[in-house]
């Protein structure tokens, strides 16, 4: 990274305000090794949560949901966290959101370069 100013001082800030932000765009501080979760379905809508709450991630987790009773006997519910998005379904709204929830879970380990589902000797070793 690279600044520009008056002074070496202020070009010296200026590089280091650009790197904080390409950092934070790109979630490079984020290492979610250290969060303690290791991601399943069944408490993936508090695992999203936690990870919130630990500053893991910027925002909640975001959902919409969309169920026709006439005709369709499935929700479909659509999750969105840290610019991740994924949409699960499942018989209820509470098993569609769970499915949605497991999803951003597994991308964003993934984007953080972990395997969600572990290595065989044991999860993130």
């Amino acid at each position: 990274m690279t600044g520009e100013g008056p002074t070496r001082s202020k070009a010296r800030d200026r590089a280091a305000m650009h790197a904080a932000g390409f950092v934070r765009k790109n979630g490079l501080w984020i290492d979610l090794r250290n969060a303690g979760i290791i991601p399943n379905e069944e408490n993936s809508i508090n695992q999203l949560q936690e990870l919130y709450q630990k500053k893991y991630l910027d925002a909640p987790a975001e959902y919409e949901f969309e169920h026709d009773s006439l005709f369709d006997e499935v929700w479909r519910a659509v999750c969105r966290c840290s610019g991740i998005h994924a949409v699960g379904s499942g018989p209820s709204k509470v098993k569609a959101k769970k499915s949605a929830a497991y999803q951003v879970l597994r991308r964003l380990y993934k984007s953080a370069g972990i395997d969600p589902e572990g290595p065989a000797e044991g999860p993130f070793s």
